[in-house]
């Protein structure tokens, strides 16, 4: 729904339906096979049926010239059906096997995002943005939020100069995988549980980028923010 000029509003909702989705576990292991050897091996189990179903709400304020902001939120579950005792686990690095209809840590749980920037008369813009993570979210942390801004310059022509970071207080800090206890744990086979080794976020990045549309008219498209 557009309610102005410049503002807009809008609402999704979605399901989806994943059948045989497969997941893999690597573990360091040596041996030979047909004479050659190995230092790896990569095992695949089939996760039957993931359901993923939510729903985006978005707010937009985007001015020709003048402050900005947009606003979305992502909430979202994604979980296990139709699972049987015919998966793996690996030294309880992985089980594949949770109880039907349970929420996976798959995906973030609730994501939301804030952008607030200035767009200039030259077509200039600095933006500062923020990413909100719930507690079930795809790198197995409890819930946090990370950083990134960017400058956007135009040059001659159609030429445009993106400068920026994301994570700019590096959230991971270089951390190796840490162990899943933001929320619920994986029943591992033969009984007990178990917890999933996920990764932390990228560390902090730092970009500098040309950019050039290749339009009919060679203008530069504007600048567009989203989950």
């Amino acid at each position: 729904m557009k309610l102005d000029r410049d503002t807009l509003i809008s609402a999704d909702a979605y399901l989806t339906n994943i059948f045989n989705r497969y997941a893999s576990v690597t573990t360091e292991n040596t041996g030979t096979f047909d004479g050659k050897p190995y230092t790896m091996v990569t095992q695949n189990g089939n996760q039957a049926v993931v359901r993923q179903e939510g729903v985006e709400l978005q707010v937009l304020h985007a001015p020709r010239v003048g402050l900005g902001v947009h606003s979305a939120v992502d909430i979202l579950r994604d979980y296990a059906y139709d699972q049987s005792n015919a998966n793996f686990s690996i030294n309880s690095i992985f089980s594949a096997t949770p109880g039907n209809y349970v929420q996976l840590p798959t995906y973030p749980y609730m994501k939301l995002r804030n952008d607030l920037f200035y767009t200039f008369g030259n077509g200039a813009q600095a933006r500062a943005s923020a990413t909100s993570y719930g507690a079930n979210n795809a790198f197995g942390e409890p819930g946090f939020t990370e950083f990134d801004g960017e400058f956007r310059v135009p040059l001659k022509g159609s030429l445009v100069l993106n400068v920026g970071a994301t994570n700019l207080f590096n959230h991971d800090d270089y951390r190796p995988g840490g162990i899943y206890d933001g929320g619920p744990t994986y029943q591992a086979l033969g009984g007990g549980t178990s917890y999933t080794t996920q990764y932390f976020v990228q560390p902090r990045t730092l970009f500098v980028q040309l950019q050039r549309s290749i339009g009919p008219n060679g203008s530069v498209l504007p600048s567009r923010t989203s989950l």
